[in-house]
């Protein structure tokens, strides 16, 4: 009896450190990346907001859920089958992986993105919208691999080739993502008028690489995986070139843009606005303050007594309206600090 009662016990150890095994397996990499995106972040972002960003991930998943069942009901057989893909026109496949997988995933991840990072009042530099996007791609990846993990045969293998693939997958489309969405608030922030088309861009380019990717896999075609390894390998160098050259030329949204007018919010060296409100860990906060004369028909900015040419100016976050004293923007309603 107490033999058996101890076989009990050494399997369930064993199980659970099975389990434990594979859970690592599947976390381990979303850490290690999401580890690379914070260390590339010259001004470091509040870990709040981060987290939240990564939760929203998750949720995406969710959301891409009900999407697809509401898809499936209103356009019946747009959503490919795994199972199904080898046999289906390959015309017809690639518009089913473009709408009913790729643009359904990139659109649920873009939402949280936008609703938690764009709109949040520390998002002052183009690499945070990187950052941002990124994390919220780890949290939609960690999830899926997690379930992928747990329920494939293999799962050793599964965890081990998705390490390499599909969760660094999701972090490319989503620096494609906070890319675009990055000019999208400096053209918004600038005043030029083509936010829109940025923000859509911010949907469209990730949900074409995303695409791609799945569309080259499911196709079931020797050379199409040819061509995929080609892809991949390509997508990846891309991406780390663009991750690092956006953290190290650390540009603001307030960097001049073509067809942007004079901004009187930046000073004439490095273009970062003298005061702002952004919290407290902004890159703007850290700034000293420049010497610039504004334009004589700028209007009546408070002045600093104790040097009358530094100028402290109050702006909104979201879309830069000049407010010296009121506590919500009276342009978009933006609540200022």
């Amino acid at each position: 009896m107490l033999f058996f009662l101890f076989i009990m016990l050494l399997l369930i150890m064993v199980g659970e450190c099975v389990i434990i095994v594979y859970l690592a397996l599947a976390i381990i990499p979303s850490v290690l990346i999401g580890m690379y995106l914070y260390k590339k972040d010259r001004n470091k972002e509040s870990k709040g907001i981060l987290i939240k960003l990564f939760l929203g991930g998750v949720a995406s998943c969710f959301l891409t859920l009900l999407i697809t069942i509401l898809v499936q009901v209103i356009i019946p057989g747009l959503i490919p089958s795994s199972e199904e893909a080898a046999n289906t026109n390959i015309f017809w496949l690639f518009i089913q992986v473009m709408l009913g997988v790729a643009l359904i995933e990139e659109f649920s991840k873009w939402f949280f993105a936008y609703f938690i990072g764009y709109k949040n009042k520390e998002f002052d530099e183009m690499y945070d919208m990187l950052l941002y996007c990124g994390f919220v791609a780890l949290g939609f990846a960690t999830f899926e691999n997690i379930l992928y993990v747990f329920t494939a045969e293999n799962s050793m293998i599964t965890a081990l080739l998705r390490a390499i693939t599909a969760v660094p997958g999701h972090v490319c489309d989503a620096i494609f993502m906070g890319f675009y969405l990055g000019l999208a608030k400096q053209h918004k922030m600038n005043g030029t008028g083509n936010t829109t088309k940025y923000l859509l861009l911010s949907i469209f380019v990730p949900m074409i690489t995303h695409g791609i990717y799945d569309f080259l896999i499911m196709s079931g075609s020797g050379l199409f995986v040819l061509v995929w390894f080609g892809f991949v390998i390509g997508i990846y160098i891309y991406v780390i070139k663009k991750i690092r050259q956006v953290s190290r030329e650390q540009k603001t949204i307030y960097h001049p843009v073509d067809g942007m007018v004079a901004n009187p919010y930046m000073n004439n060296m490095n273009y970062y606005p003298q005061n702002n409100t952004f919290g407290m860990n902004s890159m703007y906060n850290q700034q000293p303050g420049y010497n610039n004369q504004l334009p004589n028909n700028y209007p009546n900015p408070a002045v600093n007594n104790t040097n009358v040419n530094h100028v402290i100016i109050s702006y909104c976050p979201n879309c830069g309206n000049y407010e010296p004293t009121n506590n919500f923007c009276t342009k978009c309603g933006t609540k200022m600090r």
